[in-house]
């Protein structure tokens, strides 16, 4: 990770303070505060300052907008155009604003990015003045159930914020959760199957009317049940093709297995018809030897005996 830099991605409700909060990480006032899902904040913003690079996104259920869930959900999915791989995702929720909506934020991030977004996720409080002590704080979110879910599920990772007199102190809190999360940069969030849930998010939030009358957490669970059917799609089409692709690999194997062993065979033809050809020149030669060697006796033999002859004749 160059320069050590926190890629992060700013979500939460309508006015619950993401602006803020990445203002007060990048040290100054880069992002607009004060805006909702509007025709003015209908998009992601990215950015960078130090070791930050930031996304800020448009506010989940603004009451006022358009509450197609998918339609957001494909807004806040373009973050990861502008920031790829980011090291962690900050659920922004304010402080004494707590409501059964902050977790359905998580159902709604869930479409949005994949399950596997909550390994990256941390909840981060915002508007709680510095003069609240830790142990009210602590008070204050364990007599939510809202905000103790949402906890549970993001693995007790949370950090307060005064958003007007950011502490140091909260700062570097955040600052060591992002590095836990992200194993000090070591680890990004990765979705094989996002293709699916940009997809579906995309064909859901075309269709204006789908949604009518149709409450937030009754959208999740139709989007999360085609995106689901979608994935398992994906998955098995993939594993088929991995199946083919292995069992072309083992045919090659097998084929080239077998011309090796015709080659080997025909190399090994090819030796003994030689040794026996060799053998067979070997034993013509030796009989050609022993038939010069015989007639060469016979011819020592006449040569002798016609001596012979002639010295019994001299006599």
């Amino acid at each position: 990770m160059a320069q050590n830099i926190k890629k992060v991605i700013i979500v939460g409700k309508t006015g619950n303070g993401k602006s803020s909060l990445g203002n007060s990480l990048l040290g100054m006032k880069l992002f607009k505060e004060g805006g909702g899902f509007n025709a003015s904040s209908l998009s992601c913003q990215v950015e960078k300052k130090g070791q930050f690079e930031i996304v800020d996104t448009p506010g989940f259920f603004d009451t006022n907008q358009n509450r197609n869930v998918a339609r957001q959900a494909e807004v806040i999915l373009d973050s990861l155009k502008l920031c790829p791989e980011p090291h962690a995702f900050l659920i922004v929720i304010k402080y004494s604003r707590f409501t059964a909506e902050e977790v359905s934020v998580l159902d709604v991030l869930a479409i949005t990015f994949g399950e596997q977004y909550i390994d990256h996720a941390i909840v981060v409080v915002t508007h709680v003045d510095n003069d609240v002590t830790d142990a009210d704080f602590r008070d204050a979110c364990r007599e939510s159930h809202q905000v103790n879910e949402l906890l549970k599920r993001c693995g007790r990772r949370v950090v307060r914020i005064d958003n007007k007199n950011p502490n140091r102190e909260h700062i570097t809190t955040l600052l060591k959760y992002i590095d836990q999360v992200s194993k000090d940069g070591k680890s990004c969030f990765n979705n094989d199957y996002l293709r699916c849930h940009d997809e579906v998010l995309r064909r859901s939030a075309q269709d204006l009317n789908k949604y009518d009358g149709m409450l937030v957490h009754e959208q999740v669970e139709q989007i999360a049940t085609e995106i689901k059917t979608m994935v398992n799609e994906e998955i098995t089409r993939a594993k088929k093709e991995s199946e083919e692709r292995a069992k072309r690999e083992q045919e090659e194997r097998e084929e080239r297995a077998k011309r090796e062993k015709e080659k080997r065979e025909k190399k090994r033809k090819k030796m003994e018809e030689k040794e026996e050809r060799d053998k067979e020149e070997k034993k013509q030669q030796k009989e050609k030897e022993n038939k010069e060697r015989n007639w060469n006796i016979a011819l020592g033999l006449l040569g002798a005996g016609i001596v012979v002859g002639k010295l019994f004749l001299s006599r």
